[in-house]
């Protein structure tokens, strides 16, 4: 069969889209790079490289950080100071492509759903050069919500696509359990996910619904592994009174419905 003219002019279009989506991405950096060579490590970075030479780098990979449990960020955070030998600058570029990934992911979202090409534009430059994005985008240790962004975006682009209803529901629990362990409130993304899963598997019996609750078993994960052993208050609820777990409750609902 031999595509037609449509078809041949649409796929160039698409790969120019998405090139552009990836470029634009990267401009800010570009035109900034002098000032990000200047860069340097420090706050939770110091504090990070600390821990993971005294502990050693698997145990620190695994250990908790304050109240995360971020093993795959820190397994890619500490592997690639080590691949570059210490450069910030070096990590920075990689924070940066991880950025120039998801404004292609988003360009691949959009074209699917087949938004209208304006609002495919508009939308992928929002995201790619707002200046609210290039805090996270120049501090290293930042790297964990961009990551916890391009697990969320592959995981949707795949509840999009005409993968069979298996692979789908494996790819989207490891990008849901890679979120989840990549940063704190990557969490949220499994209730994302698994609310999109549910969306196709609705009109299915009871036990083809199920499925739907896969993606939220890394957030439970994460949550007992953070409550276990992270420090903090929590330890100690069967000492706190009820005006203390009242002000934690309203404190925690707060903090989790802005999030």
């Amino acid at each position: 069969m031999v595509p037609d003219d449509n078809y041949r002019c649409r796929v160039p279009k698409r790969l120019l889209i998405l090139l552009c989506s990836v470029l634009l991405a990267l401009l800010p950096l570009y035109l900034n790079f002098t000032a990000f060579k200047r860069l340097f490590f420090f706050g939770d970075e110091l504090v990070s490289l600390s821990e993971m030479r005294v502990q050693g780098f698997w145990p620190w990979v695994l250990s908790v950080f304050a109240e995360s449990s971020v093993p795959v960020f820190k397994f890619l955070w500490g592997g690639a100071v080590i691949a570059f030998g210490g450069s910030y600058t070096a990590l920075v570029g990689l924070v940066w492509a991880t950025h120039a990934i998801n404004a292609g992911l988003l360009c691949l979202i959009l074209s699917h759903v087949r938004a209208a090409l304006p609002l495919q534009l508009l939308g992928i430059a929002l995201f790619a050069i707002t200046p609210g994005t290039h805090e996270s985008l120049g501090w290293t240790i930042q790297w964990c919500p961009v990551l916890a962004c391009t697990f969320f975006l592959l995981g949707f682009y795949l509840l999009l696509t005409n993968l069979s209803l298996g692979i789908k529901v494996l790819g989207v629990f490891v990008c849901a359990a890679l979120a989840a362990f990549s940063f704190a409130r990557g969490i949220l993304v499994c209730g994302i996910l698994s609310f999109g899963l549910y969306m196709i598997v609705r009109r299915r019996p009871l036990a083809g619904r199920l499925v739907a609750i896969l993606p939220m078993i890394p957030a439970l994960a994460a949550v007992v592994i953070i409550f276990i052993y992270s420090g903090g208050n929590h330890q100690n609820l069967a000492q706190a009174g009820g005006d203390v777990l009242e002000q934690m409750i309203s404190f925690g609902g707060t903090f989790y419905l802005l999030n």
